[in-house]
């Protein structure tokens, strides 16, 4: 099998959902997976960058709030039915973090789309950099989005953003990126629905960095949500082909070696959808649900 592509319905807890994107990643070059996307949504939650301070970019009184009863309860009962839907009903955000950099991000399941790339760049050098990794992926993402009339620009280090009738530059989605063992795992969220603003204003502050091309707005005028509705099964076939299709990454196009939501997996396939599922509950377990890793400060 050379890819595959999960276009993910399924709603997990947020713990769950990022041990994924790295579970992925380390099980892909063991059965010879080339390149794959991944479209999912998550629960209400803000989404940390992996070296960010949670009490620079979350209100705080909210933040040590959750932070208490995290360690009171909410962990233990995440351990106690990892995976499934049994997790603790949260009628506010959770708080995860990522694997990869950045800045914090609010995601929801009605207002935002998450998106990842993962590619395998063991025989691609060109593509070590992390800038021109960034230009490439951001590439494929643009070409997608133009695919349903969507313009989008880079802005910054890796954001994507649609000029306003002013000449001024609105953010629609930020990435990030983590490596692992010769796999870059780009992902990436796109704002579908203004409504998330609020709930963004509600919970986060001002980020302690921001780019140049922000130049202090706030969060409601720096943000802004893509202006066509998205087909969202083209979206992530658009990505499989043009992520196929590129002379950069050189990648096999083999069209019966595909794993996708729809399809029946064969035994290889179902092999590595158990490995893939077993990390998956090991790194929820073990690392993204764990104190020590969640939280830089202290109560």
């Amino acid at each position: 099998m050379g890819f595959f592509l999960f276009n993910q319905r399924s709603i997990r807890d947020p713990y769950t959902q990022i041990a994924w994107e790295e579970a992925l990643a380390l099980t892909m070059r063991k059965f010879g997976i080339k390149y794959g996307i991944r479209l999912w949504r998550n629960l209400p939650t803000l989404v940390l960058g992996i070296s960010e301070k949670e009490n620079e970019t979350i209100e705080n009184s909210y933040l040590n709030g959750f932070k208490f009863e995290f360690r009171k309860s909410y962990q233990s009962k995440l351990q106690s039915t990892p995976c499934n839907k049994k997790f603790p009903n949260l009628s506010s955000a959770w708080i995860v973090r990522r694997a990869s950099g950045g800045g914090t991000v609010f995601q929801n399941s009605t207002s935002n789309l998450n998106f990842s790339l993962f590619l395998d760049i063991a025989d691609k050098q060109e593509l070590y950099p992390v800038q021109n990794s960034y230009n490439f992926l951001l590439g494929v993402v643009i070409q997608a989005l133009a695919m349903q009339d969507i313009t989008a620009v880079s802005a910054g280090k890796s954001d994507l953003s649609i000029k306003m009738p002013n000449g001024s530059l609105r953010k629609i989605s930020g990435n990030a990126q983590f490596r692992k063992k010769d796999m870059i795992v780009q992902h990436g969220t796109l704002i579908l629905d203004e409504s998330l603003f609020q709930e963004i204003e509600k919970y986060q502050l001002h980020p302690p960095e921001e780019p140049e091309y922000r130049a202090r707005r706030t969060h409601r005028d720096f943000l802004a949500a893509i202006e066509s509705p998205l087909d969202e099964n083209q979206f992530g076939l658009d990505l499989l082909n043009l992520l196929s299709q590129s002379k950069l990454a050189d990648l096999p196009q083999e069209k019966n070696s595909s794993l996708t939501s729809k399809n029946t997996p064969n035994t290889r396939q179902f092999a590595f959808l158990k490995e893939s599922l077993r990390l998956r509950k090991t790194l929820m377990l073990q690392k993204y649900s764990d104190n020590n890793w969640l939280w830089k400060t202290e109560l």
